[in-house]
């Protein structure tokens, strides 16, 4: 997970009878951002307050915890942030570590409520250097991070790497409104294998992984940089790998008990498919033992029993949207294009089929 922290302060707006949806949704961006604020400093009696508000507009109908589309808009807006240089190649310093980190936002980006692609930009190099390697025009068409890999590369230092990488991702969530499903990842070939670590670790943060060929880069590169096929945040059919102790999450899976990889390099992956025509979600495990699944409406459907087939084992339950698991989740991951009102824990997989 992220470590994530919001700090922004705003008042909350009063509901007022026969709102039109376009005021619901401000009315509910503010109510989230005061909610958030409430969270983190531990203010229980106002986190009641203003869930109790905000339940309100999800009980009459004006916004249920199945419109996904009005939720991500909500989440899309709630947090605010700095102001911040735009055009130039700027350094700050990482919260949790002191260390420096630059970037670069675009210079067209004058309208703050818009969201960024993103690009993290990894090699050895120092990070001005790294982003300067990049052309003006592609520039400008992303919020640009840079982040060094630590040299050499080695067992020893995949951990570092890691949690490097969070660092400025988190960076990068906190200080512009990104665009969650426009985030690719660039190395060079000296760093390709730690770059594709990373994506082994993260596959959902990722819409593109890319490395940057030796010689002169074709137009052609550039291209699929500027214009990746954006993340789908709920995929309905994939394979999750599971490689180290501290990266159980995949897509909407949580691995909670699970081996680590042989001594062949072979990670345990859970297998997920979903019918949605018969509401099944179907878990071929191997070396996975029990997993927390995140469900919305683009998943299954919510109002209708829900099947779990864990290696063939079947399981059926009800599920019930809950407001709190939909703002703790937001809280927790900053994802405003990852939303999920149910979480279904603890599930069991048997180690072989019946």
């Amino acid at each position: 997970m992220i470590p994530l922290t919001l700090t922004a302060v705003f008042a909350f707006a009063i509901q007022e009878p026969g709102i039109p949806p376009a005021d619901v949704e401000t009315q509910l961006v503010h109510l989230v951002r005061d909610w958030i604020q409430a969270k983190v400093q531990e203010q229980p009696q106002t986190l009641n307050r203003i869930e109790n508000e905000i339940l309100e507009f999800v009980e009459e109908g004006t916004a249920p915890l199945s419109n996904l589309s009005l939720w991500e808009r909500v989440f899309e807006r709630a947090p605010s942030y700095p102001p911040k240089t735009k055009g130039k190649i700027q350094m700050d310093h990482l919260k949790k570590t002191g260390e420096p980190v630059f970037w670069r936002a675009p210079s067209a980006n004058t309208d703050s409520s818009s969201l960024l692609p993103l690009t993290i930009v990894c090699g050895k190099q120092d990070g001005q250097s790294l982003l300067e390697n990049i052309p003006l025009n592609v520039a400008e068409q992303a919020l640009l991070v840079a982040m060094e890999f630590p040299n050499p590369a080695s067992s020893e230092t995949h951990d570092a790497t890691r949690i490097q990488f969070l660092h400025t991702f988190s960076f990068a969530v906190h200080n512009f409104r990104v665009n969650r499903n426009e985030v690719s990842l660039l190395s060079d070939l000296e760093t390709h294998s730690q770059a594709r670590l990373l994506s082994d670790y993260f596959p959902h943060f990722f819409a593109s992984v890319l490395t940057l060929p030796s010689g002169e880069v074709p137009l052609e590169f550039w291209n699929r940089l500027m214009r990746p096929l954006p993340r789908q945040p709920y995929p309905t059919d994939f394979l999750a790998e599971f490689h180290i102790p501290s990266a159980g999450r995949n897509y909407w899976v949580q691995a909670l008990q699970y081996d680590l990889p042989d001594q062949a390099g072979q990670p345990a992956f859970v297998r997920v498919r979903v019918d949605q025509q018969e509401n099944a979600i179907h878990l071929l495990a191997n070396k996975v033992y029990s997993v927390d699944l995140f469900l919305n409406d683009a998943i299954v459907d919510l109002n209708k029993p829900i099947s779990i087939f864990r290696n063939g084992a079947p399981l059926q339950f009800k599920a019930v949207r809950n407001l709190r698991t939909l703002l703790d989740n937001f809280a927790l991951n900053l994802d405003a294009r990852a939303v999920f009102p149910v979480v279904v824990h603890g599930i069991d997989i048997p180690r072989s089929s019946p």
